[in-house]
């Protein structure tokens, strides 16, 4: 896997992360999620707004981020059943 930029680029704060953990954890949380969401509904009608987040899907898939959170909750279940 290519090194990840440990640093969100959708949330107003631009918070950086020590580790892949963290920023998973990040990306999973309520607030982060809220973010995307109402710049997901403001791309609607605002261009910068849609770059922001183009640039953000970018970044997400060409890091296989959507993998990653997979296997993170496959675990975490995983873990549950024990």
């Amino acid at each position: 896997m290519c090194s990840i930029e440990l640093h969100c680029t959708l949330c107003p704060k631009n918070p950086k992360f020590s580790d892949v953990s963290h920023l998973l954890t990040h990306m999973s949380s309520k607030g982060h999620l809220a973010h995307r969401f109402k710049l997901q509904i403001r791309s609607q009608s605002e261009v910068e707004a849609k770059e922001r987040l183009e640039n953000f899907d970018f970044w997400y898939h060409k890091n296989n981020l959507d993998s990653l959170l997979s296997d993170r909750l496959a675990t975490k279940e995983q873990k549950k059943g024990r």
